[in-house]
């Protein structure tokens, strides 16, 4: 059976404050690409993705040239979407690029990217261009321009390329920009700790020298609510990850007694957790930003 995707690649005007910035909107065209299905499964997408090409003559120290290809690469074979080959850089000739493209199709390959890098003090800049092997003239279906600072931050530059392309040729954006929220013990303490979804640069949003427990983010404004010792008894706060204005946790519930489990609602404006303000511990709900709760269980027992 043959299912039919029609690609419409999304020009990104930006990425809020932080740390990647599209700094000009670029376009690309609208394509249909085939994928295979068979009873087993579906057939994955083959893209080629070379060594990037520097287009000035700062030394790549970082090896980013080689460095951001291989993330990018990773991040496409865990979406269990792609094959992917990473072969040397292209060569600087149009008709020797061509006759490269011609190998790669003839490798299995139905898409190539070509990364041109550009490293200018503390930022890196990509421009990266997405081509159709399967096309006789190897049509460019993509071209975008992104870049980051400081040059320590280069894998989310890699991982929101990798996004990009799974967005491209599936209509929906990948997961490799994915954060995740944990507990780790430091010490005597456990600490609320912020990693990639790939297991790279761990940060700790706590340093509280305290047991802070069950971190939950929010589904709409990246930001994380955990349970903390730190005042002297369990309470709720809230943690601010990207906003380096609020690096406090703000309080959200101080109850006597135990302030546990936060869970946010799907529209991010409440949050169920559980309080012993009434006795044994109950499931209530807070209105995010107010002092408006709700009881919403009345048991004998323990209720989380």
């Amino acid at each position: 059976m043959t299912r039919r995707i029609a690609l419409l690649a999304v020009v990104l005007l930006g990425l809020g404050t932080l740390v990647l910035h599209a700094p000009r909107s670029s376009h690309s065209q609208g394509t249909d690409v085939y994928l295979n299905a068979t009873k087993g499964g579906s057939r994955k997408l083959g893209i080629a993705i070379p060594e990037f090409t520097p287009v000035n003559s700062a030394p790549d120290e970082g090896n980013f040239a080689r460095l951001l290809p291989d993330i990018i690469a990773n991040d496409l074979r865990f979406s269990a979407l792609f094959t992917v080959a990473t072969p040397p850089a292209l060569p600087a000739a149009p008709e020797a690029v061509r006759q490269e493209f011609q190998k790669l199709a003839q490798s299995g390959a139905h898409a190539a990217m070509q990364g041109l890098l550009t490293v200018a003090g503390p930022r890196a800049t990509v421009e990266f261009r997405v081509y159709d092997l399967m096309s006789p003239d190897f049509r460019l279906i993509a071209a975008k321009t992104f870049w980051v600072e400081p040059l320590g931050n280069h894998r989310r530059l890699a991982h929101r390329i990798a996004d990009e392309v799974v967005n491209l040729f599936t209509g929906e954006r990948g997961i490799a920009e994915t954060k995740i929220v944990y507990v780790a013990r430091v010490g005597a303490n456990k600490e609320i700790m912020m990693i990639d979804y790939d297991g790279f640069n761990q940060v700790p949003l706590t340093e509280l020298k305290s047991l802070s427990l069950s971190p939950a983010w929010s589904p709409t404004d990246s930001t994380v609510a955990f349970t903390s010792f730190f005042k002297g008894y369990p309470y709720v706060f809230r943690l601010y990850p990207f906003n380096p204005r609020r690096r406090d946790p703000e309080l959200m519930s101080a109850w006597p007694g135990i302030n546990i489990s936060p869970a946010w609602a799907p529209d991010g404006k409440t949050v169920a957790l559980a309080l012993s303000k009434d006795g044994n511990p109950e499931i209530y709900t807070l209105r995010v930003g107010t002092s408006e709760f709700k009881r919403l269980t009345n048991n004998r027992g323990i209720d989380t």
